[in-house]
């Protein structure tokens, strides 16, 4: 071996994290039967993907999820408070923008408006950063102020709509990631 050869090392986010009134455990198969309640749930997923999902189509989330984590060594996260209460999922996902990790969240809606949300941007963003992502962004429905509101509480900037088929959608960028592009 000569001495032009770098190595890369990958940095695994961690299993487990916790908030001050939250513990986040890594997703695996075990979890699906909690995913298929967000997945069903049509008050969570007007906010994210706008259709609801059979069983089948959860299990093949779920397995796109652990491959995921599996590839990238950073994932999505079964979310509880620490008594075991399921709150809902966040995580890490893939991102259109090179070099770039997206962070999100999906809450049962008797969990929304209980500062939970915030706290998940809050320890998914330092979790990254601690990683060395370059980019941290996040995607959001234009028409979900709360999230946007979340978002830009936790230092992130919307930057344009996600693509011009979908001007619905936003992206933002944590305003402390590398470099200064501001193009979604």
């Amino acid at each position: 071996m000569n001495g032009d050869s770098t190595e890369v090392v990958r940095v695994d986010a961690p299993p487990v994290l916790r908030t001050a009134r939250l513990v986040c455990e890594r997703f695996t198969m075990e979890h699906v039967d909690e995913l298929a309640v967000i997945d069903r749930d049509e008050t969570v997923q007007r906010w994210l993907f706008g259709k609801t999902y059979t069983r089948e189509e959860t299990e093949a989330r779920a397995r796109r999820r652990v491959a995921y984590w599996d590839e990238h060594g950073a994932g999505d996260y079964i979310v509880r408070t620490p008594d075991g209460q399921f709150i809902g999922f966040a995580g890490f996902f893939p991102s259109a923008r090179p070099g770039a990790i997206a962070i999100g969240y999906a809450l049962r809606p008797e969990c929304w408006g209980s500062g939970y949300g915030s706290e998940l941007a809050a320890v998914l963003t330092s979790t990254a950063k601690a990683l060395g992502v370059p980019e941290i962004v996040a995607t959001v429905r234009a028409t979900n102020a709360a999230s946007r509101r979340i978002l830009e509480k936790s230092g992130f900037v919307v930057m344009g709509p996600a693509d011009a088929d979908d001007p619905e959608t936003l992206v933002y960028r944590y305003a402390g990631s590398a470099g200064t592009e501001s193009q979604p």
